[in-house]
């Protein structure tokens, strides 16, 4: 399952990334994210485009924050995304969007990891019928898990039901600037480059002066 980054240019030490799911070619039924994709590896998390699963009769449709593809856990079952490498860059979780792809008032635990310390537990009961957005401003993670139970079927998307959540607009940071991406000097930095050049030709005065 392909993922849509949007980069933007950030300070040194921070690359901001949205998975938004769209450039990938995601089937009604469901397509595994490959490992790698957005810097991540992902286990049980497929992508479907939300628009036509179900004639868009349920929440991966509801669920859609920008274009039509959503992510989801498949079978209802636990699923997470982790860093690429044991030990590798770490990033900060800031928010994402999710929605209950059948039950009204589903209940998704997100457990975020540290060096495999979980360093945060948190509960959101999920609507059905429109996304809600987690903000979670947690930072230095390299592996986040999501489970989801309870809730009771929605109405109106008929004999369906299950723990299936769709995700979209995941917004991550990375702690360091992959290629591609300019680091922006703050103030402090442009002011530590002008002294140094001012000293430079200072000193190229005094050694035509000798």
């Amino acid at each position: 399952m392909g993922l849509a980054l949007g980069l933007a240019a950030a300070p040194a030490g921070a690359q901001a990334a949205v998975i938004t799911f769209d450039d990938l070619t995601c089937s009604a039924g469901g397509t595994p994210i490959p490992n790698g994709h957005a810097g991540l590896n992902w286990s049980n998390f497929y992508c479907v485009d939300g628009a036509t699963a179900y004639g868009g009769n349920s929440g991966y449709n509801a669920g859609r924050v920008s274009g039509s593809h959503v992510a989801l856990n498949g079978l209802g079952s636990p699923a997470e995304f982790i860093v690429t490498a044991p030990g590798g860059t770490k990033f900060n979780f800031n928010s994402v969007y999710l929605t209950g792809a059948w039950n009204d008032d589903l209940i998704v635990t997100i457990v975020a990891y540290r060096d495999g310390t979980a360093v945060s537990t948190t509960t959101h009961t999920l609507s059905a019928t429109a996304p809600t957005l987690v903000t979670l401003s947690l930072s230095q993670i390299d592996r986040v898990r999501f489970s989801s139970a309870g809730g009771t079927p929605h109405a109106a998307y008929g004999t369906n039901f299950g723990y299936q959540f769709a995700m979209d607009n995941l917004d991550i940071n990375f702690n360091l600037p992959a290629t591609g991406v300019t680091a922006v000097p703050t103030l402090s930095q442009w002011g530590l480059m002008l002294l140094g050049l001012a000293a430079a030709g200072l000193g190229a005065r005094r050694l035509r002066r000798s």
